[in-house]
């Protein structure tokens, strides 16, 4: 969305600040869902091959 946006600013279109504000609010949605659906991925990676989280907690006084 950067590049298009600058692309615009280079060609000396006329951009509104409306139409700035939607792609930069745009570009971010994307971005918050890229790390999402990564998030996603990386849980589903990790359940699909039974990777387990083993805490043991010591009540053992020093």
């Amino acid at each position: 969305m950067e590049m298009v946006e600058a692309f615009l600013f280079s060609t000396g279109r006329n951009i509104t600040n409306q139409s700035v504000g939607m792609s930069v609010f745009l570009e971010e949605t994307l971005e918050m869902l890229a790390v999402v659906i990564l998030i996603h991925t990386l849980l589903v990676y990790i359940s699909t091959f039974g990777y387990a989280l083993k805490l043991k907690i010591s009540s053992h006084n020093r």
